[in-house]
Parts: C-alpha cells; sequence; structure tokens
C-alpha cells in the first residue's frame, strides 16, 4: 500500500499463510505445555477445548496456510516454480503426526522447533518462487 497506495488484495492469501503456520507454532507452544498450563489455571486454547480437538486445530491450521499459498498461486500464475512451496508439505505431515503420536512434552519440543523452521522454509521457498 505504502508504495502503490492501492490496496491489493489477493497479497491476503499468502499473508494468511504466514499468519496460519505462525499460529500453529504457538498452538504447538500450547499443547506441549496443556498439562501444566491447565494446573496453574492458564487457559490457552488447547487447554479451553482439549488436546484432541487441539490436534485438530493444528492439522485445520497446517492445512489451512497451505490452502492459502495454493489459492494465490493459482491466482496469480506464471510459472510451475511458485509451487517451490510445496517441499514443506513432507515437513508438515511429519508435525502433524508427531502432534497426534507424542503425548510428553518433552517428546515435542523437536517438533516445535521443526514447526518454527518449517514456517522460516515455507517464507522462503515461497518468495523464491515468485521472484524465479
Amino acid at each position: 500500500y505504502l508504495m502503490s497506495g492501492e490496496i491489493d488484495w489477493s497479497l491476503l492469501w499468502p499473508a494468511s499463510a504466514c499468519s496460519f503456520f505462525a499460529v500453529a507454532v504457538l498452538n504447538l507452544n500450547n499443547i506441549r505445555d496443556i498439562q501444566s498450563d491447565r494446573e496453574v489455571g492458564k487457559n490457552s486454547i488447547p487447554v479451553r477445548i482439549g488436546r484432541t480437538r487441539a490436534i485438530w486445530y493444528h492439522r485445520a491450521l497446517l492445512l489451512g496456510g497451505l490452502l492459502c499459498a495454493i489459492v494465490f498461486v493459482v491466482l496469480t500464475y506464471r510459472s510451475p516454480v511458485q509451487f517451490l512451496f510445496l517441499i514443506i508439505i513432507p515437513f508438515l505431515w511429519q508435525n502433524a503426526r508427531a502432534v497426534e503420536q507424542k503425548t510428553e512434552a518433552m517428546q515435542l519440543d523437536p517438533f516445535l522447533k521443526q514447526m518454527a523452521l518449517t514456517s522460516l522454509l515455507f517464507s522462503i521457498s515461497f518468495g523464491l518462487g515468485q521472484l524465479i
């Protein structure tokens, strides 16, 4: 907006994708800490909705991020290279499975870091795909 003086509404798609992945990092952190948060009265979303629904919410965040990016590329398609960001799918799959299978906080620690790095990889690969 600052450069063009106009709002390009199509940019809400990639912005939303980044936001979905950022919230997934926060949600995973809250899933990891669900038991300790419950004990001290901290009412995070996973505490309120329970672990099972928090896992479904996590999956929705991951899928939502991917879908927003795909919609943007379809709307602005110029080259197959724009789909470069799809390299993160195996990492998202691994993360979703770990959140479902790992129940101890310490077991989820590596996947919290992995989700943060996957978000970074998404931003880099998405940006490169648009520039190339």
